[in-house]
C-alpha cells in the first residue's frame, strides 16, 4: 500500500486503483493453479482472464466491482457481488455457484447496474448456496418494483437459502434467461411476519411454494424467556 501510495504521488484514490489492478492481475497469473481467497474489487472497464482456465472463488474469497471475469467456468464458492454501490458485474462463461457460495445484491431504483446490481452471465448458470438482498445505499425498495438483477444464456438449480432486508416481501421469478425479484405488497397475515422481521438489519427468509420471500419467523430470546414463563 505504501508503494502504490508513493507511485500514486499521494493521491489516495489512485493508489486504491494502483492496488486494484495489481490484485486483479495477481489473480489472473494464478487462477490456473488456485482459487481466490481474497479480496478482488474489478472497476469498471477491467477484464480478469484465466487464458482459458477456470476459476474458483475460495470459500472466503470475495469478488465485487464493475468489470469482466473471463473464464470458461466460474465458480463460486465464497461471496460475489456485482458493482460497487450498485452495479454489473459480468462473467464470460459460466457461472456455477456451490452451497456454500452466495451472490449479494443491492436493490433500491429502477435503473439496471445504476440503481440495482446486475449479474450478467454470458453462458449457463448453475445455481444453488444462498442470495442475500439489500437495499441500495439512500434508496429505497418500492413496493411493485421488479429488478432483472441475473441475465444467463440458461439456467440450472436455484438458490436454496435467501436474506432479505426487514420488514420486506419478494417474489421470485426465475427465468430461462433471466432471474427477476418483484417486490410485493404483503397481505395482513404477511405484515406481521414482516413486523417480527424489522428488529434485525437482515433477516433469513422462508421461501413459500408461491415463490414469494418472507422474514423466518425465529422468535428472539426474549420471547422464548416469556414463553417459557407463561408455562410455568
Amino acid at each position: 500500500a505504501k508503494r502504490a501510495l508513493e507511485e500514486a504521488n499521494g493521491d489516495m484514490k489512485q493508489a486504491m486503483a494502483i492496488i486494484r489492478e495489481r490484485g486483479a492481475a495477481a489473480a489472473a497469473k494464478r487462477a490456473d493453479r488456485e482459487t481466490n481467497n481474497g479480496v478482488i474489487d474489478l472497476e469498471a472497464g477491467t477484464t480478469l482472464s484465466t487464458a482459458g482456465a477456470a476459476f474458483t472463488n475460495g470459500p472466503i474469497g470475495s469478488i465485487t466491482g464493475n468489470g469482466t471475469i473471463l473464464s470458461p467456468t466460474f465458480t463460486n464458492n465464497g461471496s460475489v457481488g456485482p458493482g460497487d454501490s450498485p452495479g454489473t458485474l459480468t462473467v464470460a462463461g459460466d457461472y456455477v455457484q456451490g452451497p456454500t457460495g452466495t451472490l449479494v445484491i443491492e436493490l433500491g431504483g429502477t435503473l439496471a447496474g445504476t440503481d440495482y446490481d446486475v449479474m450478467q452471465v454470458t453462458g449457463n448458470a448453475t445455481l444453488d448456496g444462498a442470495l442475500a438482498i439489500f437495499p441500495t445505499p439512500g434508496q429505497t425498495i418500492e413496493q411493485g418494483a421488479a429488478f432483472d438483477f441475473m441475465t444467463y444464456a440458461s439456467r440450472t438449480g436455484g438458490f436454496s437459502t435467501f436474506a432479505i432486508p426487514p420488514g420486506q416481501t419478494l417474489q421470485l421469478a426465475p427465468g430461462p434467461t433471466s432471474y427477476r425479484v418483484s417486490a410485493t405488497t404483503p397481505s395482513d397475515t404477511l405484515r406481521e411476519v414482516n413486523r417480527i422481521g424489522q428488529r434485525d438489519a437482515t433477516v433469513l427468509a422462508e421461501r413459500r411454494p408461491d415463490n414469494i420471500l418472507v422474514p423466518d419467523q425465529q422468535p428472539n430470546k426474549e420471547e422464548e424467556r416469556r414463553s417459557v414463563g407463561d408455562c410455568r
